[in-house]
């Protein structure tokens, strides 16, 4: 990786500054707070974006601006890489919006977390980083802020080696142990439950080859009463029979009885019939003013001739009724009348009353005459004149057509009473006719008949009802045996249904057992694998990879550490936790006790060993070709500045960046880029 350059727009100092980055080794001069360091925090949050812990948002975007940009070019393995990312001020938070990434002039537009994992993609960076809350690779690679340097030298010795062995990926070993763990506490809590499971394992089979001898006995039982059961079945289908038979022949019997009993009640309501024809007749002549023949045949004819002389009289109700409707006519044509000529005396007083009263005419808008006004009142009197005529005949023509009309309807009220009573009589005729009364005798005959026939059939089914009760209570006692097998043969058929429901569940259960005995076995066998070679083996390679990781971190540490003391007598190495160890003629001396230079030297060795180490250790990593030490000599006498010239031709690195307003170090950079602020304002000058 090969930065190009960066371009800001209103991050901290900077108003709108590009800065080109040439290959080779370099220097950002510049002095103390003149926005050195502004260029590198940009760079990081241009490749990461805000990071809790990391690069701030708040502390970028420039106070009093909305908004804000970082643009960072650079080239990676041959390819041109663009990466944008802006800086939004809101009400009460900085957020950042979406950005760009442009891949050989493809660009593609990306949330800060999508733009995240291509940037990680990109530069080789582990996947797990994404969701980090600081870039360790890249701090402990490529750039390290100046207040972080020494930082790692006095932290807690456990906390500095689970960071190191998240950056060189050796936390999965831990994470495979414990988890194995987890996995054997779990195997152990399994273990016991299989065990428990097939405990009773032996006596779940001996209990199954128990039922399986109970359900051999009851089907031999079941076997035995199957035969028995169908000769009572054949019996009391015979004896179904002859009951059917039996109950076929008393239904016919009961039907005879019903039919007689029903032929006795006609012929009585028949014989009543003729009581009440006669009576009936006696009480209908009571209403005719006629004296009753000496005979039913008299009566009836005195009752035939005042039913025609009621008919002849109704006969004119259609002549009454075309009467009435004509004077209904008449009436409403002279109401008519009335009301037409009422209208016309009102029209010609309201009409006399507006022109006599009136100067204009209303229709031409003329003056008056009073000639004009004398001929229009001859005219209305002699209009009103004939009104009052035609109203007082047709008043007169209206009370005589009213009181023809109201006779009228007397009569057909009359002739209406007429016709009830001519239906009434009527019916009564028909009713009492003679030939009604002797179709009733003639029935009464035949009824009599019948009733005589009917007790000759019933003498035959003398012996029935005997014979019907023996049959039926022998099938009872053969449904009393059928019945007796049944309830033998389903209890047996129920034992045989609940052993097989019993020796399922007995057998499901031993299938269930004996796949927990497998299980045992296999958990077992996984368990002391697990216990006695898998952690021991992870273990020993974590141990090796982390022996590896230390003898080259501690040569290498060693080697930077030597060249850039003045002193022989002050040497240093690394312990056991990858903490640094300096002696001073044998004797360990701590850290804290250490002068400026003495601390610097060592946390740049620190730096400078633990940047080769990671970038050998993890082979994807594509900013190996990239180095940026932040104020690396602080302290430093005027010799240990010189050796920091054999430093820097040691690493023969693409592009080094050094920030330091040391002016010695220009001469040992092939370019130097000055960094100046004017009026809170920052600018680079080549």
């Amino acid at each position: 990786m090969i930065i190009k350059y960066v371009r800001l727009l209103n991050i901290r100092s900077y108003l709108s500054e590009q800065i080109n980055f040439p290959s080779g080794s370099f220097l950002l001069s510049g002095d103390i707070g003149s926005g050195k360091s502004t260029i590198l925090l940009a760079i990081e949050f241009a490749l990461f974006g805000v990071v809790r812990g990391g690069v701030d948002g708040a502390s970028l975007l420039r106070y009093g601006k909305s908004s804000g940009y970082v643009e960072l070019c650079f080239d990676l393995g041959g390819h041109r890489v663009i990466i944008h990312r802006s800086l939004r001020r809101n009400k009460s938070f900085i957020s950042q919006p979406a950005g760009y990434i442009v891949v050989d002039d493809v660009k593609s537009d990306c949330t800060p977390v999508e733009l995240k994992a291509r940037v990680l993609d990109l530069l080789g960076y582990p996947k797990s980083l994404l969701t980090k809350s600081k870039a360790l690779i890249y701090r402990y690679t490529v750039y390290t802020p100046q207040e972080e340097m020494k930082r790692i030298l006095f932290e807690d010795a456990p906390a500095r080696l689970e960071t190191l062995r998240r950056i060189f990926q050796i936390e999965g070993y831990k994470l495979i142990r414990d988890n194995a763990s987890v996995v054997l506490h779990s195997l152990k809590e399994r273990l016991a439950e299989f065990s428990a499971k097939t405990e009773d394992l032996d006596g779940k089979k001996k209990q199954f080859d128990e039922l399986g001898n109970r359900l051999k006995t009851s089907l031999s039982s079941v076997a035995l009463l199957t035969p028995l059961t169908k000769e009572n079945q054949s019996k009391i289908a015979a004896h179904q029979a002859l009951v059917r038979k039996y109950d076929s022949d008393m239904a016919s019997f009961n039907s005879l009885k019903s039919e007689l009993a029903g032929c006795e009640a006609s012929l009585y309501e028949k014989n009543q019939s003729v009581k009440a024809i006669e009576e009936g007749l006696q009480n209908a002549l009571k209403q005719i003013p006629e004296k009753d023949g000496p005979d039913f045949g008299a009566n009836l004819a005195v009752l035939d001739r005042h039913v025609k002389l009621l008919q002849s009289e109704v006969a004119g109700k259609s002549a009454v009724k075309s009467g009435i409707e004509r004077l209904q006519d008449s009436l409403t044509l002279i109401s008519h009348e009335i009301t037409k000529a009422e209208t016309n005396m009102a029209s010609s007083k309201r009409l006399e009353k507006n022109v006599l009263s009136s100067e204009t005419c209303p229709v031409c808008l003329q003056p008056i005459a009073e000639l004009h006004k004398n001929h229009f009142r001859s005219k209305v009197a002699t209009e009103l004149g004939y009104s009052e005529r035609v109203m007082a005949e047709k008043s007169l023509e209206k009370e005589k057509v009213g009181r023809q009309l109201l006779l009228a309807k007397q009569k057909m009220d009359e002739l209406l009473e007429n016709e009830r009573r001519l239906a009434e009589l009527s019916a009564l005729y028909q009713q009492f006719s003679k030939s009604a009364r002797e179709s009733i005798i003639s029935e009464i005959r035949v009824l009599s008949k019948k009733i005589s026939d009917y007790k000759l059939k019933l003498q035959s089914y003398s012996s029935l009802e005997a014979d019907s009760n023996l049959v039926k209570s022998r099938l009872e006692k053969l449904q009393q045996q059928e019945k007796e097998l049944l309830i033998k043969k389903t209890a047996f058929e129920k034992e045989l249904e609940n052993l097989n429901f019993n020796m399922s569940i007995l057998k499901k259960e031993i299938a269930e057992k004996e796949a927990s005995k497998k299980l045992l076995e296999t958990s077992l066998q996984l368990r002391n694998w697990l216990d006695e070679h898998f952690l021991n083996l992870m273990e020993v390679i974590e141990r090796n990879v982390m022996l590896k990781v230390y003898n080259e971190f501690n040569n290498l540490f060693q080697n930077w550490f030597n060249m850039l003391m003045e002193e022989e007598s002050v040497s240093a190495r690394l312990d056991d936790a990858f903490t640094p160890v300096v002696e001073i003629n044998g004797y360990e001396i701590p850290l804290e006790n250490l002068s400026g230079g003495e601390k610097t030297s060592c946390a740049l060795a620190y730096r400078l060993a633990l940047n080769k180490v990671i970038n050998d250790v993890i082979n994807a990593i594509k900013t190996n070709d990239l180095l940026i030490l932040d104020e690396p000599t602080d302290g430093f006498s005027s010799q240990q500045l010189e050796k920091v010239r054999d430093v820097l031709e040691q690493l023969q690195l693409p592009q080094i960046i050094i920030v330091s307003h040391e002016s010695k170090i220009e001469s040992f950079v092939q370019n130097v880029i000055r960094i100046v602020k004017e009026q809170h304002v920052s600018h680079a000058i080549t």
